[in-house]
């Protein structure tokens, strides 16, 4: 596996899963790690799981390290990170999963990048249910002079 992010240790994946955070409110379908895994499989292991050096509990990541296990594999890339107090932690376990949310993805625009990049495998975009479509399919009406029914002009 590729790894393509800075990263302070390998860590057994084991072990990663006994540091899964009990506070960490988000939850992971297995249709969320199958598709997460292909990515990771296509474009190698991109960010690193966060430790708390304060609590020695993932921050983030609790996913990608249920892909690791999903995928077979032995070790993780992680970055251990400091934390004032136990409430600068909580807000950095809770904003990573809530902050993302907020965002509103623009289909159109995807369509317009995937349909200029040519062919690849779109659900690698992370998308549910998403299909790119030509514009060609869908032509664009041009205006017509519409005419007074009564009067002709």
């Amino acid at each position: 596996m590729k790894i393509h992010c800075k990263y302070d240790e390998l860590l057994d994946v084991e072990l990663a899963l006994k540091l899964f955070n009990p506070k960490n409110s988000n939850n992971h379908p297995q249709e969320q790690i199958e598709r997460l895994a292909d990515i990771i499989k296509y474009s190698g292991w991109r960010k690193a799981i966060n430790i708390s050096k304060l609590s020695n509990k993932i921050i983030s990541g609790h996913g990608r390290v249920l892909v690791a296990e999903y995928m077979g594999l032995e070790k993780v890339p992680v970055v251990y990170q400091e934390y004032d107090d136990d409430i600068m932690e909580y807000l950095d376990l809770t904003a990573d999963n809530a902050i993302a949310s907020w965002s509103e993805l623009s289909f159109e625009k995807i369509n317009e990048d995937v349909l200029e990049l040519g062919p690849f495998d779109i659900n690698l975009l992370g998308l549910k249910d998403f299909e790119a479509v030509a514009e060609d399919k869908y032509p664009i009406e041009e205006e017509k002079d519409e005419k007074c029914p009564v009067c002709g002009k």
